[in-house]
């Protein structure tokens, strides 16, 4: 099962991971999900994100926040230039375990229902913005490198440590940013919201890598030392959505690369999106895609 989850869910060598990449092309231009969250860096003007809900063109400069779990793909637009852009890929523990009680780095990856967000680049410092991906894309490639020995892989969790504190610099930038930008719905700058979005970061992170298993509201509780209605309560507050709504999407998102890129039978799918049975799962999908599993693959296909 595990083997089989690999054929479309894009994996990453490591879990702080940069590149600086000038291709005539995207590397996986289909729908896919993955757990690490990512960053798009373009210094070219010809890359086309899409969602299911849109697509749109990323300025050069800019930055594009993709959640994790979200279903997307990058697309290049043919314009006789190479795409050109720096791309960060990151497991949110990297920086959940160098977040402080009052702020939330991962905080502008919650601040979207659509699975990614633009930052514009007249909003960045871009001097800083480059020099960071610089510096994450050169320690990246000394990574590996240092060999067995103990006093090596020491130097290399330093780096990883390095590397991380890093990308922290990058998001408290981005942040910074956004905590500027008046909000009409939620007060984000109370100490409430910052510890309770650090605790929704984690519940997110934990669903993202235990979809394929039985998750309850109970189990969410004991694991995280919290009861049900702090749960629920918190989620509102942070996603504006429930814990519910977060692990059916996300579900419903691996769902629809499994049945438009493989050939497993319906059932397969439903075990591996962690539903009981079949029935269940067909209803679920029918009620939040509007055509059956069936139809779905078959529309894909044709597509």
């Amino acid at each position: 099962m595990r083997e089989a989850y690999r054929h479309y869910r894009e994996e990453f060598p490591y879990d702080l991971d940069v590149q600086h990449k000038i291709t005539p092309y995207t590397e996986k231009p289909t729908f896919h999900v993955h757990s690490q969250m990512e960053i798009i860096y373009p210094l070219s003007d010809n890359l086309l994100f899409y969602s299911e809900q849109s697509v749109f063109r990323v300025p050069p400069h800019s930055l594009l926040l993709i959640n994790s779990m979200s279903l997307h793909y990058l697309a290049y637009l043919d314009d006789g230039k190479d795409c050109d852009r720096y791309v960060a890929t990151f497991a949110p523990e990297v920086i959940l375990r160098i977040n402080m009680p009052e702020i939330n780095l991962l905080d502008c990856f919650l601040r979207h229902q659509e699975g990614a967000m633009l930052i514009p680049q007249q909003a960045l410092n871009q001097p800083a913005i480059k020099a960071s991906f610089d510096y994450l894309t050169y320690m990246t490639s000394l990574r590996g490198k240092k060999g067995p020995d103990e006093k090596k892989q020491l130097i290399d969790k330093i780096d990883l440590l390095s590397m991380s504190m890093e990308l922290g610099k990058l998001l408290l930038h981005i942040n910074r940013y956004l905590y500027s930008i008046p909000d009409q719905e939620i007060n984000r700058n109370t100490p409430s919201y910052k510890e309770h979005s650090s605790l929704v970061s984690e519940i997110c992170a934990y669903i993202d890598r235990h979809f394929m298993e039985p998750i309850s509201m109970d189990l969410i509780a004991k694991e995280f030392s919290a009861s049900r209605t702090q749960i629920y309560t918190i989620f509102r507050e942070v996603l504006r959505i429930s814990v519910g709504d977060y692990l059916l999407n996300v579900r419903m998102n691996n769902a629809k690369i499994l049945l438009a890129t493989t050939e497993y039978s319906i059932e397969i799918i439903s075990q591996m999106t962690g539903y009981g049975s079949i029935s269940s799962f067909s209803r679920t999908f029918k009620t939040e895609a509007g055509v059956s599993p069936k139809e779905y693959r078959k529309k894909q296909r044709v597509n």
